[in-house]
């Protein structure tokens, strides 16, 4: 939170100083040039107003969460939580996500890797790496590609737990990610959890943008609109769903481009809220160019569409 107050300060600065520089341009009687003016110290202020407001619900939502007495349920009494990790050519990547849900401090959950077919040695990897300890467990499967959709699907089909952590190939969660979002579900009105996203691979200019865009455009949206539970895009790295929820509405659709907007979207339509947990964190890998960048917003504004 720090972080993005902090950015908001020098966004509120920026646009003081914009609104000063811009107020003593020598316009003279150029109606044109006058109503450049006038529109672009608008759409400023809009843009303070929208994340003044944001930071605003975000505050209010921090110091309710703060406030909020959570009973601690006793380990037997914690629901059992599958973890979905869908895949498709990740070798190079799957054991360390792997490695980072094994040591999940919740006291018992399944991780179940579902291989969408990869050319690669995932499957192979994933196998090797299969345990049961009865209280944790984790098991691979692998089937004919068809997507990421038929791939989670997949997954819940095989699911024991009453709810379910998907999650991305490339991502390593905080130690106690699973811990912190299964507390939200003791309200059965929740049907869903979203967890933060940082980017770690900040090694040039498009992931140190990406990286920034995650901290202010993405997850201080979700925390303001957590105040009103309903958080509009679970991210694909890291969010928790109740299961016998995602069923009822049919799962995920293979027709759209974004499985996790879509799917959140038809919960909030279907009455559940959806809630967002800041110190669940999932550590991701951003695109590094800015074709792979352009392809993946691409995929975003598609499905969001």
């Amino acid at each position: 939170m720090i972080k993005i107050l902090a950015l908001f300060i020098i966004l509120l600065s920026l646009s003081i100083l914009s609104v000063y520089q811009l107020n003593h341009l020598p316009v003279n009687q150029n109606i044109y040039v006058r109503l450049g003016v006038i529109f672009i110290l608008i759409f400023s202020l809009i843009v303070v107003a929208r994340y003044f407001l944001l930071l605003l619900f975000s505050l209010i939502n921090l110091y309710k969460n703060i406030k909020k007495e959570q009973i601690i349920l006793p380990d037997a009494q914690k629901p059992m939580v599958s973890v979905l990790v869908p895949c498709y050519n990740e070798e190079k990547v799957l054991k360390a996500s792997l490695e980072s849900l094994i040591s999940q401090t919740y006291p018992k959950y399944e991780i179940i890797v579902i291989d969408d077919g990869s050319s690669d040695d995932t499957y192979l990897l994933a196998k090797n790496m299969e345990f049961d300890n009865g209280n944790t467990s984790l098991k691979a499967f692998t089937k004919k590609n068809a997507g990421k959709a038929h791939a989670l699907n997949f997954g819940i089909e095989k699911a024991r737990g009453e709810l379910f952590l998907a999650v991305d190939a490339d991502s390593k969660l905080s130690e106690d990610a699973i811990e912190l979002m299964a507390d939200y579900f003791q309200d059965p009105k929740i049907g869903a959890v979203a967890g933060s996203v940082y980017v770690t691979n900040t090694d040039n200019l498009w992931t140190k943008l990406q990286a920034l865009e995650y901290v202010q455009g993405l997850n201080l949206v979700r925390n303001g609109q957590a105040l009103f539970k309903l958080v509009n895009i679970i991210p694909g790295p890291i969010g928790m769903f109740r299961k016998d929820a995602v069923k009822s509405i049919g799962k995920y659709t293979d027709d759209t481009y974004a499985e996790d907007c879509d799917l959140t979207l038809r919960l909030i339509e279907a009455g559940y809220k959806i809630d967002y947990e800041i110190d669940a964190i999932s550590y991701t890998e951003a695109p590094e160019s800015l074709l792979d960048l352009l392809k993946q917003r691409y995929r975003w504004t598609r499905g969001i569409l």
